[in-house]
């Protein structure tokens, strides 16, 4: 199946900050997250810490863009899809380890779509372009096993089967599955969740789109604005989100625009949410999506049922500035961002005030990115 993968960068910075504090409403199981656009909240207003952990850089680990951050219990592990290379890193930020296999031969991937961390069995799953995925021990990253399947994105449901997720439907002996998610056990697809109305050649990133958390396992679609939970034969939806006043575009405005060419780069000129990324805590959920050249943060607090609705970075009209909230994984408390130092060197030494991070800015331009781990403020 022939795949294009379209990347969306958030180069960094907040321009200013918007938000509200919306109570949201359950409805039959569903929770409808409502974000709007109204007060204005300084960083500080939302922020209750942050702390800034710095990635060890050498000749071994240079990282171009990370596409991918997990945090297990133990280590951080990055993929760069520009470099094809998944990195390990301590809590320290000491370099650990790294695989990189690219290749023909046994054990070797063509190019990666994305990964995915399975930390009871100690796994690492690589989803390669030729239509299978390959295993490996994530501790030593010894090759383990290989799968034949097609997918974009895949997470580990239990010791013999996979949920597997697919943009376009997949044929498997002879019979076609027009479904974004399908189940593989032993090498059979037992059943699909959630139909694709709309596929292209081109994917939107990003493209893992599962979650984990509290045990259970999350996706959401493409160009929808509904989280579905899986769980044993069932997907139910869980929330709901309603992006302020903007919308997905609808099939009839995407079927249009994928007959002119990269409907992505269309859409874009459009002011559609075009790509959205999901992260949950025990605390909130949070979602960074992009309308037109803006990329917007909007911030769920489960407890207080509340949220806040946040402007990024305006690409168009301050595109130098750093976007503080590129918010990459989730880990316990925290939610991670990522910044770079070629970003943080536009940025007038005086005007940042954190001790911490401004011990970090002597570090070169070229080296790895600074991990900024951030806890959230309660909304009320």
């Amino acid at each position: 199946m022939k795949r294009h993968s379209y990347f969306v960068f958030s180069l960094c910075a907040i321009l200013s900050i918007l938000s509200c504090t919306k109570k949201t409403e359950t409805n039959e199981g569903i929770q409808r997250i409502v974000l709007e656009e109204s007060i204005d909240y300084t960083e500080k207003e939302v922020i209750d810490s942050v702390r800034y952990l710095q990635l060890e850089t050498n000749d071994d680990c240079l990282i171009s863009y990370v596409s991918q951050l997990f945090c297990t219990d133990r280590e951080i592990i990055i993929f760069d899809i520009y470099t094809q290379t998944i990195y390990v890193f301590d809590y320290d930020g000491k370099f650990l380890r790294k695989l990189h296999k690219q290749g023909q031969g046994p054990g070797e991937y063509a190019t990666i779509l994305s990964i995915s961390i399975d930390e009871t069995t100690n796994e690492i799953l690589i989803v390669d372009s030729g239509s299978r995925v390959l295993c490996y021990d994530l501790s030593s990253f010894d090759y383990l096993r290989e799968i034949q399947m097609e997918a974009i994105a895949v997470q580990k449901e239990k010791a013999n089967s996979l949920i597997a997720y697919n943009a376009s439907s997949i044929t498997k002996d002879g019979q076609p599955y027009n479904y974004y998610l399908t189940r593989w056990e032993d090498g059979a697809i037992s059943n699909g969740f959630i139909p694709i109305e709309f596929s292209s050649e081109y994917l939107m990133a990003p493209n893992y789109r599962f979650y984990t958390y509290n045990k259970g396992l999350y996706f959401y679609p493409p160009f929808q604005s509904s989280i579905y939970k899986i769980k044993g034969e069932s997907c139910e939806p869980c929330y709901d989100i309603q992006y302020g006043n903007y919308h997905f575009p609808p099939l009839d405005i995407l079927k249009s625009k994928d007959n002119n060419g990269n409907y992505i780069l269309n859409l874009r000129k459009d002011f559609y949410v075009y790509s959205a990324q999901i992260f949950e805590n025990d605390d909130f959920l949070i979602t960074t999506y992009y309308v037109a050249l803006r990329t917007y943060i909007g911030i769920y607090d489960k407890k207080t049922k509340h949220t806040v609705n946040l402007l990024r970075k305006d690409f168009e009209t301050n595109p130098a500035t750093v976007d503080w909230l590129n918010i990459i994984a989730s880990h316990g408390d925290s939610f991670v961002s990522i910044l770079n130092h070629a970003d943080l060197a536009e940025i007038d030494e005086e005007e940042i005030k954190d001790e911490s991070l401004k011990r970090l800015l002597t570090m070169p331009e070229d080296a790895n990115p600074i991990l900024r781990f951030i806890r959230f403020k309660h909304i009320n």
